[in-house]
């Protein structure tokens, strides 16, 4: 076209505009082709999971994956570019850019972005409809800290609630929950320890309450009581089966369980003479079977050793601040026999004081426990930690789920050991009767029988420990008992006896003890002042070094370190043991 034809279009504006039209639209194009015309998208679905990684072609005329993809799945889009890259953060706290370097697909289920410098992210999608599921897992260097990876979400869906390691995002069809160690509005952040992400469907009238649970068939106390029925059985099976094979191998512990199981079935004699002699001459034995087998004195150093273990755990738990001291097993009792002590208050309180409150569901079910230990024995102690007991009652519930009628305790994303488990049901069984909430009690029982349903396929020892979980309350496993708070140093007792009562005058001390007629038992009774006389069944008895030899009660005294060892041989369900001071040392007073 000359330019005279141009200038004489000046008259035709129509044809003139659509010819530049033309003209623009052919130059944007021709720049379009020749600036992509070496890209390409890989586009792959996995399940419901759809992938695409950009590629672009090198001047070798091969190809290379460029710095950007997209991962959708439900609603959720996680994306990275140049624009908005993946940021990984090192220990020494600098940043760094994650550059794509290649894209496999490793099963039918999953594919895996690999970074330079060794970062991987690995995208799983499983289930279909309701359980539609995606889970990432990021795999990051060890000098490295955390992640960072942004999402967004189509259209349609929106924020339905938000915590910082959940977010519930609807649309008018479905649900998902968006879980990871942390979100925010846009992000993802990975970390060292904990690098999985999940995206599930999610279901609010199928989530878990505590109140779902009381008419549940498996949190009734009648399925429990049949549950733990069967625990005690296969103990005494199985314990016996290991008498017959291989006694050697039975530890003190499930010797324990034994005798206690076997006296609440008033066996306690049977039980004791089918203990292998070698076991009650062991040098080994410990304070555990002394209140069976005797050897008091001798067997007093462990048990010194063990409180002076206790005293260890609370001096260092005061100065580290830590939550672990409550999951110490048999912990709670002994620290009552230190009276009003300092360091108690401050254990108590290291929950209050921790700048983020984050316990792991066993330091959770501990902190309850020692709730429920209190405020049975000391309630001013209790209050100490009411606040905290009770947030740690929301954090196990947020853990537990509904599968096909049992409870499921999952940490993590993943399922919560038996013995963790079990403690968690004992505790909140516990919890729900002290506050009078029985659906906390119902879901305690339901988490009890959900774990304790198969333990026929246990082995001695882990039945042994769950027998120490679900039955505290049989006083003839040996246990602390305070006599007397009121006095100077806190006089307590290591003993199996049912109860002991005390009463006092200004010149005696007397011990009522009761145990089933004609057996005997033994006790360890600390804190005594030295006393004149000493009288059972109204007869004075003079101290002697071979007593527990004889078949009838009897005692020593230790009295440098105020240590009372007892026999008692029971001639009546109650025993009395009276101390007479000639100095009057004491108040009238009775426990």
């Amino acid at each position: 076209m000359s330019l005279a034809k141009l200038f004489k279009m000046r008259s035709h504006p129509i044809r003139k505009f659509c010819i530049l039209f033309v003209i623009y639209t052919v130059v944007i194009v021709g720049i379009f082709i020749l600036q992509f015309r070496s890209e390409s998208v890989i586009s792959r679905s996995i399940g419901a999971m759809h992938v695409t990684v950009a590629e672009t072609q090198t001047s070798a005329n091969t190809t290379a994956l460029k710095n950007r993809f997209q991962v959708a799945f439900h609603g959720l889009t996680i994306t990275s570019d140049d624009t908005i890259p993946i940021v990984l953060t090192y220990k020494d706290s600098h940043k760094e850019n994650l550059v794509l370097d290649k894209f496999d697909i490793t099963s039918d289920t999953s594919c895996a972005m690999q970074f330079v410098g060794g970062t991987a992210l690995v995208f799983t999608a499983t289930g279909s409809e309701s359980s539609s599921l995606m889970e990432i897992n990021a795999i990051i260097p060890q000098n490295a800290v955390s992640l960072e990876l942004n999402y967004k979400t189509t259209n349609g869906y929106s924020v339905l609630s938000s915590t910082a390691k959940q977010i519930i995002f609807s649309s008018q069809r479905d649900s998902y929950s968006l879980r990871a160690e942390k979100l925010s509005e846009n992000s993802i952040t990975f970390f060292e320890n904990e690098g999985t992400a999940r995206y599930a469907y999610y279901d609010p009238s199928s989530q878990f309450s505590f109140d779902t649970l009381i008419s549940n068939p498996i949190s009734s106390k009648k399925t429990l009581d049949t549950t733990i029925q069967s625990l005690k059985n296969d103990l005494i099976q199985l314990f016996n089966a290991s008498l017959a094979s291989d006694s050697s191998s039975l530890t003190e512990d499930s010797i324990v369980a034994y005798i206690s199981e076997r006296a609440i079935r008033n066996e306690y004699d049977e039980a004791i003479n089918e203990i292998p002699t070698a076991f009650k001459r062991n040098s080994k034995r410990t304070f555990k079977t002394t209140p069976y087998l005797g050897s008091l004195i001798s067997m007093n150093r462990s048990l010194v050793i063990q409180t002076n273990n206790y005293n260890s755990l609370l001096a260092q738990a005061v100065v580290s601040n830590t939550l672990d001291i409550f999951t110490v097993t048999n912990i709670a009792p002994y620290l009552l026999t230190l009276g009003k002590d300092e360091n108690v208050v401050k254990l108590l309180s290291i929950p209050n004081n921790l700048e983020k409150f984050e316990p792991t569901l066993e330091q959770a079910a501990g902190i309850i426990s020692f709730y429920n230990f209190f405020y049975k024995e000391n309630k001013e102690y209790a209050s100490i930690i009411e606040t905290k007991a009770n947030e740690c009652l929301g954090i196990i519930e947020k853990a537990c789920q509904l599968d096909n009628g049992r409870v499921i305790i999952k940490e993590k994303e993943a399922s919560l050991p038996l013995l963790q488990a079990a403690i968690v049901g004992k505790a909140l069984m516990d919890y729900g009767s002290a506050i009078s909430r029985p659906e906390i009690t119902a879901a305690g029982r339901a988490i009890l029988s959900t774990y304790l349903e198969n333990s026929s396929s246990l082995d001695l020892r882990t039945l042994t420990e769950l027998y120490y979980i679900v039955t505290p309350d049989n006083t003839y496993i040996p246990h602390i008992k305070i006599l007397d708070k009121n006095a100077k140093d806190i006089m307590w007792a290591w003993t199996v006896a049912n109860d002991i009562s005390i009463s006092k005058t200004s010149t005696s001390i007397s011990y009522k003890i009761n145990f089933p007629q004609t057996k005997s038992h033994y006790m360890i009774i600390n804190n005594v002042e030295p006393f004149d006389e000493i009288e059972i069944y109204g007869l004075k008895y003079h101290t002697d070094p071979r007593f527990e030899s004889y078949n009838s009660s009897g005692y020593s005294y230790n009295k440098s370190t105020k240590t009372l060892f007892i026999k008692s041989r029971h001639k009546s369900p109650t025993e009395v043991i009276k101390l007479i001071y000639n100095t009057p040392v004491v108040s009238s007073t009775s426990e």
